[in-house]
């Protein structure tokens, strides 16, 4: 199992919603799902710009990708580093050279819902 140290969620503002995002890097399918259904923005960002979809592809969560992703999480967003969900993936998953589970799965289903690894960013 892989374990990762994820980046603090820092707000853009004092009284920013923070639920989903936190929620997201959580793997809390429960949660995402719930403010889903309140309307929260599935696009909502960070201070550094990073949204649900790009926490829950750091964390290694698949079913919370695919979920935002059905919920239309744009994976086209990028943070202000530059990074968007599919590359973050690679970034976390990458042990020694090779991309490990689950991160596989959730580069690979990013492809199917349309990110193209291979367009300029």
């Amino acid at each position: 199992m892989i374990v990762v140290e994820l980046p603090t969620i820092e707000p853009r503002s004092e009284h920013q919603d923070l639920r989903l995002l936190h929620a997201a890097r959580d793997g809390n399918l429960n949660a995402v799902t719930v403010l889903i259904t309140e309307a929260v923005d599935v696009n909502g960002s960070d201070a550094k710009g990073d949204t649900a979809l790009t926490y829950a592809a750091m964390a290694g969560h698949p079913t919370i990708v695919d979920t935002l992703l059905r919920a239309g999480a744009d994976f086209r967003m990028v943070t202000t580093d530059g990074w968007d969900a599919y590359h973050v993936a690679m970034f976390y998953g990458d042990v020694r050279g090779e991309i490990m589970s689950p991160y596989d799965e959730i580069m690979k289903m990013l492809i199917a819902h349309g990110y193209d690894p291979k367009a300029s960013r």
